[in-house]
Formats: structure tokens, sequence, C-alpha cells
């Protein structure tokens, strides 16, 4: 462990250090008037490469007219100066800098009586840019393989990540919108897009922050700024039809369908996606395999139009139908007071989802000053479940608790539907707004659930005690909400503003369960089970009120708001003599703080203090047995947990070395956390019930590297994770917390040879360590190794040959398992038709040594499950590439 941590920090300190090593050189200076010696603030700076005249950087003059532009290589550039009203300014000859900031002092231009030289400036684009609260990268600059998705060009950029689900992040904020040339598109699922356009469309690619013009619906009241990602398409590309169809078989009856078409116009855009597979979504290249089979058919069509310059409409449809199918065994340590138990499962799940998704959104422009907005969704959703599952429950030694199998069946429906309507007003005032919004929501969801368990419980005397469940749920649930906020700005100063927010949420929801056992005389389930079976009317009422201070600068900006929360929850239950009332209030700060430390580096200072109330679920006394094993039971007495969040975000980029460093400290303070009191019964089951505790908190950092090699050849990637997570739990009716340690260090190289080659090769190693504190030797060490290689070599006569190999292991001290899994694909393909073709023939796991294993630790429990993964097999498929027309 210790040589373990003797690396990281090696690793960490190499990596900065010669991140800081190429970030060196620079110019700086000042621009004048040449007639009043007057600086002038605003004016445009570019360096330039004395060689080429090829555009390095630029920048622009603070209000005493200096500039600095630094973190450029050693070498020799030119200065090239404009203003509006003044004649452009070439420097005459080249400026040598080399390790050191060369200080031009005053440069003067002037407004009349010279003759310059014309020059021609080569854009060649810098990687990226940055401007306030925008960080813009060039598409063009980011080498990626041919044909590859939007998706796959958003992962090369630094501090974007990409889950398996599609989930986007930046710097490890979510991003809610995804923008093409500034229209939202599939406003309920922006990921469809970046999964199947293709990269060969964008020009740029902005990483926003952006406080939303519009109220957040839904009883989200938070109004920060909000990652946003706008995507720019080609101009060679705009006003054509471009997209792909692919179709493949293979073996083991393996099939995929892949198409999309879109055009982009100024007033218009129109894409279509179609897409059906039963390979996991392998046939699109893609190395994050998820486990089981799945099958997966969706088509969806957005449409956005300015109608007139008053009308702007925006419109999607969607269809999900997919089928996945699960086999897996799992072993879980228990740890209690007494002594450690363990639980072996075998399971298997089938689930099937059938989803109908359709949004619209009309903008009309009253006028210069005033907006209007109505946004519509509706949603119809069909998911039918079935779970078997056999397990055995025994001690440290090996004397067993109990034994038996489960299998549930759910079947369901629901319809949800939202009408938003908002207005937006600004003033002659600059920076005066108001915002208004009214968002009404109806969710109905209906159901049945199936329950039938044979449990066999071992008792003192040796003998087995049987004890058998076959129930069947009737579930209606339907949620009305209705949501009114009002958002003002009010500009106190040309730099402080007044904000003030109210937001009143009422909520109204009405569930029923009616549980009936097996009648066997009868056949039919008719014997209703008072004691499972519940009720209840509940209405939530919420009032929020912020108001707060903004203060915009040139290098940094902040806003400190106060805020109030009170809730009420009032639950009538109609199956059991009880009702819950519960009331919350709390009054807390909030505070953003944006410093701008250079025209490239930003420091972000964030902290919330939270409120979370708990759903009427955890509230209700009626118990849940759909496991089991592990019974759920509701506490009426629970409190809102309280939250302090913090956040620091550090960014630098550099866009001469296209070097990039963020560094992300998150923490958070927990007060009266909801956590699961357990307890074993007298057969076995484990028994829980939600209750609060102090004394939670963990914090966490991430630290990303980017460092270009080179000329471009070579590029470097290093993400380093460190986490502390201190819980609590309750086992036995007995205090006790839990310490979870982890290191994750992962390096990655990339090495392209122009056309010929381009590969990468990383590698991840994370370590876990997790201590409980209840027990004096109830302790895990977690150890992850996890190497990638993914390499595309293009030959001659337009042949593609692709390979990625993927090699981890797993090693788990708790229950003594170590497992490794190899995963090797490739493929190769020929470009015909004049490269508007691909026939291509790939292999999944040519080894056939695909595993799939999961490590979940728990707040009593560590548990290591094994999943069914896809088995070998090979594909041909034909694409057939629109280009534009």
């Amino acid at each position: 462990m210790k040589h373990l941590i003797t690396i990281f920090v090696l690793l960490f300190f190499t990596l900065n250090v010669c991140g800081q090593y190429i970030l060196t050189s620079g110019l700086k200076g000042y621009i004048r008037d040449s007639a009043t010696t007057t600086r002038l603030s605003g004016a445009t700076v570019n360096c330039l490469r004395a060689k080429d005249s090829s555009k390095i950087n630029i920048t622009f003059t603070d209000k005493n007219g200096a500039f600095l532009i630094d973190n450029i290589p050693s070498g020799d550039y030119l200065l090239y100066i404009t203003y509006m009203g003044y004649k452009p300014l070439l420097s005459r000859k080249p400026i040598h800098v080399s390790g050191q900031i060369v200080n031009l002092g005053n440069i003067d231009i002037q407004k009349t009586g010279l003759t310059l030289t014309e020059v021609e400036i080569v854009h060649t684009g810098a990687p990226w840019k940055i401007k306030k609260d925008t960080i813009e990268f060039n598409a063009r600059s980011i080498k990626i393989r041919e044909n590859a998705s939007i998706e796959e060009l958003l992962k090369k950029i630094p501090g974007v990540s990409i889950n398996e689900d599609g989930q986007i992040t930046v710097n490890g904020e979510t991003v809610k919108y995804i923008l093409i040339n500034g229209r939202p598109v599939f406003m309920n699922d922006p990921g469809m897009v970046t999964r199947n356009l293709l990269a060969e469309l964008v020009d740029k690619i902005q990483l926003i922050d952006q406080k939303p013009d519009e109220l957040s619906q839904a009883g989200e009241i938070d109004t920060r700024k909000q990652k946003t990602i706008n995507i720019t398409i080609k101009e060679e590309k705009q006003n054509k039809v471009t997209g792909q169809l692919t179709v493949g078989g293979g073996t083991q009856n393996k099939y995929a369908l892949k198409s999309n078409a879109s055009r982009f116009k100024s007033d218009q855009q129109l894409i279509f996606i179609g897409n059906g597979n039963n390979t996991n979504g392998y046939q699109e290249g893609s190395t994050n395999i998820p486990a089981g089979n799945i099958r997966n058919w969706n088509v969806g069509i957005n449409y956005s139009e300015d109608w007139s310059k008053k009308f702007t409409f925006n419109g999607s449809y969607s269809l999900n139908d997919n089928y996945l199918k699960n086999e897996s065994s799992s072993i879980r340590q228990n740890f209690q007071e007494e002594g450690n138990y363990y639980n072996d499962q075998k399971n298997t799940i089938g689930n099937w989802m059938h989803q109908h998704t359709i949004s619209s959104k009309l903008d009309y422009k009253v006028d210069s000053f005033t907006l209007l907005s109505l946004k519509s969704d509706l949603n119809y959703t069909q998911n039918k479940t079935t779970s078997d599952n056999d397990y055995k429950s025994y001690s440290n030694t090996q004397s067993l608790i109990n034994i038996g199998d489960m299998h549930n069946k759910n079947n369901s429906g629901f319809i949800n539907a939202s009408e938003s309507f908002n207005l937006i007003k600004k003033f002659k005032k600059p920076n005066r707004k108001l915002s208004a919004n009214i968002y009404l929501n109806n969710n109905n969801n209906n159901g049945s659930a199936y329950n039938e368990s044979n449990n066999s419980y071992a008792l003192s005397n040796g003998a087995l005690a049987t004890d058998t469940i076959n129930q069947k749920n009737k579930i209606t649930n339907t949620v009305q909400t209705a949501q009114l906020g009002i958002y003002y700005t009010e500009p106190l100063t040309k730099y402080f503003s007044l904000e003030f927010q109210y937001l009143y949420t009422n909520s109204l929801t009405k569930f029923g369960r009616s549980t009936y056992d097996y009648d066997i005389k009868e056949d039919t389930y008719d014997l209703l089970n008072d004691s499972l079976t519940n009720e209840y009317k509940s209405t939530s009422v919420t009032h929020y009120t912020s108001i707060g201070v903004t203060k915009q600068k040139e290098k940094y900006d902040y806003s400190i708001s106060l805020y109030s929360f009170i809730n009420d929850i009032k639950n009538i239950n109609f199956s059991h003599p009880y009702h819950i009332n519960t009331h919350t209030a709390a009054l807390a700060p909030q505070l953003d703080f944006n410093y701008y430390l250079s025209n490239h580096s930003r420091l972000l200072l964030l902290y919330r203090e939270g409120i979370i109330i708990p759903n009427i679920n955890q509230l209700q006394l009626v118990p849940d047995n759909s496991n089991s094993l592990f019974i759920q039971k509701g506490n009426p007495n629970l409190k809102s947990p309280k939250t302090n969040n913090f956040t620091i975000v550090y960014s630098q980029y550099n866009s001469t070395n296209a070097y990039n460093m963020n560094i992300n400290i998150t923490g958070v303070i927990f007060k009266n956390k909801i956590i699961d009191n357990t307890y074993q019964d007298s057969i076995g089951r484990q028994i829980s019930e939600p209750t609060n505790k102090n004394g939670a908190y963990n914090i966490s950092t991430t630290i990303e590297n980017n460092i270009n090699i080179n000329k471009q050849n070579f590029s470097l990637r290093s993400v380093t994770n460190l986490s502390f997570d201190h819980d609590v739990n309750i086992i036995d009716n007995i205090d006790g917390n839990i310490d979870n340690r982890m290191i994750d260090q992962m390096i990655k190289l990339n090495f392209r040879s122009k056309e010929l080659l381009d590969c990468s090769l990383s590698a991840e190693v994370r370590y876990n360590n997790i201590i409980y504190r209840l027990q004096t030797n109830s302790y895990s060490e977690l150890l992850m190794y996890h190497l990638f290689f993914d390499g595309i070599l293009n030959l001659p006569a337009n042949y593609t040959f692709i390979s990625n190999i993927t090699y981890v292991i797993n090693n788990t001290q708790a229950i003594q398992s170590s497992n490794s899994g190899l995963l090797l694909n490739a493929s190769i393909s020929k470009a015909i038709l004049k490269k508007h073709a691909i026939l291509k023939l790939q292999g999944f796991d040519l080894l056939n040594k695909n595993l799939s294993i999961h490590q979940n630790v728990g707040s009593n429990y560590i548990e290591t499950s094994h999943n069914m993964v896809m088995q070998r097999f090979f594909m041909i498929s034909f694409s057939y590439l629109l280009k534009g027309r």
C-alpha cells in the first residue's frame, strides 16, 4: 500500500511539473494612440508565427490598455494589432521569445497617415479559446477516427466525461442541455444526438456556463449557472442532407441497424435517427459494453424552425423499445456486532420497456423585450419485469441460516403529461429582467406485482422451518403538481444587481396498493392482506423565497443570496389508523464566486446549504416485503436532512500548447442524514428502518492534466481521483461508522502518425480501503487494474484495421476473490464507392474471455457480483454515407 501511494504521488507531481514546464514564454505591453498617447482599451492583439503568419493566440487589452500573451513556445513571432477607427499594425520584424515574458512597452497605433503592407493570416484555428463563461474547442484540431460519432469527439475534450448511459458531465457537473447552432435538440434525451450524428459535421464545441432564461420546473429551485454544450455545424455542411445507413448481420443471430439523416439551415433544423440491434451497442464502436444481453430499437425525430420573425418552434418524438436479460451470481458479506454472515445469490432478470415521448416548445417574440414560451411534454411507458432468485445465507462457520427461492413479476404502465408557460420580460434599463413561470404536471401509474417465495430457516435445534409467500399487489399512483415561479433582477449600479425569486409548489399524491394472498381452494388471489395493503392521500406545499446580490466585473463576478424554505406535508392513510404531518423550515445562504485569473484560467467557488425532504414512502409504516430476505419499513418521525456543500474548481487552458489542467474539489457535510437501522430477525431476514443520524461527510478531488507533445503527434492525459467518505450506520441498534478511502489514477497516451496510425494506451489503478468501525476486524481492500489499448491502422487501398483490448483484474480481500477478464475486439473495413460506403467485418471477444465483475459497498455489507456477458460473435456490415446533397 505504501508503494502504491508513493507511485500515485510521484505520477501526480511529475505530470504537474511537466505541465508547468511547458508554460513559460510570453509577450506583454501597452497599446496607445500615437497622437495623444492615450492607452486604448479593447484593442485586439493577434500573435502570429513569424515563418508562416499562422495565428497562435489572440487577446484583448484591458481597461488600462495592457495586454499579456503567455504560455507560448519559444520562437519568433509577429504581432498584428487592430482597433476600430485605427489602422491595423503589423510588427515590422520578428520578436524572439525564449523562456521569459518579453516586455514590449508602449506600442503606438495611428488613426490616419499610414499605408501598411497587407499580410495574409493563415487561420488554422487554436485548439480552444476562453471567453468569460464559454470555452470553445475547434473540432478540426481534435484528431479522431474517420466516421466517429459526436460522442467520441466529446470524450476527447478535457474535463468531459460520458458514462455508459450517455450522461455527459463537464468537470463533474451534469450537462442539462445540448444545442446545435444554438437550438435545443431532443430536449428530453440530448444524448440521442451525440451518440448518432457524425463528428465530421462539427466545426466548434462550446462549453457554456449560463443562468437559465427560464425558471426551473418540477420543484428545481437552483438558478445557478448550468452546463450547456453548443455544437456548431461546419459551414460547408450547412443546407445539405447528411447521414448514414448501416445494416449488419452475424453469428449467434446477431443483427444491427443504424440510420440517421440531418439537415441544418440558418432558420431550420431537421434530424432523423433510427437504430436497432441485439449487440449491446458494440457495432457502433463502443468499448464500454454493458452486462447482460440487450435488444434495443429506437426512433427519434427532431424538428426546429423559425416560422417567422416572431415564432420559433421546436419539437421532437422518440420511441424506445428494449429488452434486457441478465444472469448474475453474487456473494455479500454482511457485518454485525456478533459476527459476519454471508448471502449467496443467483439471479435471472428479464425487463421489457416500451416508451413514447413527445416534446414541443413554441416561442413567441412579442417584441425585442418580451418572449413568451409554451412547452409541452407527454410520455407513455410500459414496463414488464421478471426476476427469479435462488439464495442461501450462512454464518462465518458455514452454518446454514436460511435457504430458498424468490420469484417476482411486475407489470406497469404510466402516462406523464406536463405543460409549462413562461414569460421573459426585459426592460430598457440594462440588465433589468422579469421571468414568470406556470408549470403543471400529471403522472398516472398503474400496475400489478406478483411476489412468490419459498423460504426455509434454520432453527436452534437444527431443524428447518418453512415460510411461503404467494401474493399479488394491485398498485395505482397519481401525482399532480402545480408550480408558480417569479424571478426578478434589478440593476442597482453598473456592476451590482439585486435578484429575487419566489417558487410556490403544490403536489397531491394518491396512492393505493391492495395486497392479496393466494387462495388455494379458489385458485386465485382473493384474500385481502390488511397488514400489507396501503392506501393514502398526501399533499406537499412548498414556499421557496430567495433574495441576493450579484456583482459582475471584468476579472470576477459573484452572487450572494439568502433563501427561506418552508414545506408542509399532510398524509391521510385510509388503510391504517394513522396520519402523518410534517413541517420543515430553513433559512440558509448560497455563494457563487468566479475569478478570472487570466484569459485562460479561472477559479470557481460554490457554497450551498441544502434541504432534503423525505419521500412519502420513507414515512409510511406499512412494510415492503417484495424481497423476502430484506424487509423495508418506514418511519413517520423522520426529520429532513440538511447538507452543507462546497465546490472549488480551478481550470487552466493553453491553446498554444494544447495544455489543460482541471482541479475539482467537492465536499458535503450531512446533518440528520437518513440511513437504515438494520438488524437480523430470528429467522435470518434483514429488517431495515430509516432513521436520522449525524456525523456523515465526504470530500473528493479530481485532478486532470492534458498535455500535447511533439506537435500533436503525442498527447498525454492524466486523471487522478481521491476521495474520503465517512458514513454512519446503525446495526442491531448499535451506532457505527464506515470509512471509505479511494485512490484512482488513470494515465492515457495517444499517438497519431499522420494518416497512417492512430492509437491510445491507457492504464488505471483503483484502490479502495473500507473500514467498518462496528467491528475491530471488519475491513476490506479492493484493488482494480485496468489496461486498455485502442488502435486504428489505415492501410493501402482504403483498408482500415481497428482493434481494442481491455484487460481488467479485480482483487477483493474481504471475500478472497481474484478475477480477471480479457476482451479483444477487432475489425477490418474497406471504403468503396469513392468512400461513400464501407464494408466491414467485426469480431467481438475473439479470445472468449470476457467477464463482467462489479463490487458494491453498502452501509453494512460488501458485495461482489458476476454478470452475464455476450459471447464471441462475428458480424458483417455495410454502411452508406450521405456526405451532403
